[in-house]
């Protein structure tokens, strides 16, 4: 199988962000309207066989918005009972998804390495991630001439012909789902 250049060892997450109906359009415009990270998911992957080492997953309880939206809670299924029974404090996620990434290489699909950025600003916590530790797995795919901008981390095996098996809109899923399609990937450009 080959690695489609990618690190000996790498870690792909995903993130869920408050949204409301239509903030995305809005870009996140209207009143009070933040992108607060309430779900993050992590997959360590081994690059030569893109076999999962590890996964971690952690809900996160709100601190600016006063409760999880609707919107939210119908797109990603989590809800804020499991916020308040399951959820740390962002700062304790940052930390724990750091030590769990240590300094390999992070690959998300798109931007949530910016909206991490974000999120440690609007909260004020240190961001012990230099943006260079980012990448967007988008970018591999497009070198493969796979159109990647026109799926999400949920829909990307919908390409190679596959369903998706986890639960979209959920950091971890996500996280496994894309750990899936670049394993489809790399088994495409050895045929």
């Amino acid at each position: 199988m080959r690695s489609l250049g990618l690190p000996k060892e790498f870690v792909v997450f995903d993130m869920e962000w408050t949204a409301w109906e239509g903030s995305m359009e809005r870009g996140w415009s209207g009143p009070d309207e933040y992108r607060e990270i309430y779900d993050i998911g992590a997959v360590h992957v081994h690059g030569e066989d893109i076999e999962v080492v590890t996964t971690f997953r952690k809900l996160v309880t709100l601190e600016i918005v006063p409760a999880l939206p609707a919107y939210s809670t119908n797109l990603t299924g989590i809800t804020q009972e499991h916020l308040d029974g399951h959820g740390i404090p962002f700062s304790e996620m940052v930390s724990a998804f750091k030590q769990f990434a240590g300094d390999l290489s992070i690959y998300c699909w798109g931007i949530d390495g910016e909206r991490l950025a974000e999120n440690c600003e609007l909260k004020n916590v240190a961001n012990p991630f230099p943006a260079s530790q980012f990448h967007n797995m988008r970018e591999v795919f497009k070198k493969y001439g796979v159109p990647a901008d026109d799926y999400m981390s949920s829909t990307i095996v919908e390409y190679f012909g596959q369903r998706n098996e986890h639960t979209a809109h959920q950091g971890l899923d996500d996280a496994l789902n894309i750990v899936t399609a670049v394993r489809l990937l790399a088994e495409k450009s050895t045929s």
